[in-house]
């Protein structure tokens, strides 16, 4: 009897084979467990560049990741953390005090509208010539 394959049915079934292999990975029995681990921890940043550092207040930046979206050319203006956090470039932890850039909230608040880059980070950044 040849039946028909359901495709949703297909893909759940496979989203359930990843999700053991996830698990297996986590307790170090699959073979290809560091791929795999590598693989999932290659997507869960977001790639960040500043594009720009048009004054010593604000930045451009292009920030693309994908839980939160992309954002092309987005304004980021400093500010005082008032929060402790992450650098989102560098995985420096900020301090409350802290000189950050956060993105510049005007019209739909963002979906990384959380995230902060510390100022010091951003001096490290090799300028143009």
């Amino acid at each position: 009897m040849n039946r028909a394959v359901d495709p949703w049915s297909m893909t759940v079934t496979r989203l359930g084979d990843w999700k053991l292999n996830e698990r297996a990975t986590a307790h170090g029995s699959a073979l290809n467990g560091s791929s795999v681990r590598q693989s999932i921890a290659s997507t869960d940043k977001p790639i960040i560049r500043v594009l720009d550092q048009p004054s010593a207040q604000t930045l451009i930046v292009s920030w693309c990741d994908a839980r939160s979206g992309h954002y092309g050319y987005q304004t980021w203006c400093e500010v005082v953390a008032r929060v402790p956090g992450i650098c989102a470039l560098t995985g420096r932890l900020i301090e409350i005090g802290d000189a950050i850039y956060r993105p510049r909230l005007t019209g739909p608040t963002p979906a990384n509208a959380h995230a902060m880059i510390c100022a010091r980070s951003v001096s490290l950044i090799e300028q143009p010539i």
